[in-house]
């Protein structure tokens, strides 16, 4: 068996180290992924359970489903669902 010289060593450990860092990420948002799909089912369920249709505001509602609001400017909003969505409303 011959020796791996520091070169090859080099450049093999270098590409495990991108792999790993790959895997990483693909875990990391393998769980946020898992995570949306949780909140999308509650949501789901929420709203098949709810009878009552929606005549205004809710806000107990509005804080279940959006993580936070964008204003870009004077007329212009994005929404931020917890979902992960984003919804831009151009106010007029």
């Amino acid at each position: 068996m011959s020796p791996i010289c520091p070169v090859e060593y080099t450049k093999v450990s270098s590409e495990i180290e991108l792999f790993r860092e790959r895997r990483q990420r693909l875990k990391e948002k393998a769980a946020m992924d898992s995570l949306r799909i949780d909140r999308i089912k509650d949501l789901k369920e929420f709203f098949r359970n709810s009878d009552i249709p929606l005549e205004k505001f809710d806000g107990d509602l509005f804080g279940r489903l959006i993580e936070k609001i964008k204003v870009t400017s004077l007329v212009e909003v994005t929404f931020i669902f917890k979902t992960g969505v984003e919804v831009r409303e151009v106010l007029v």
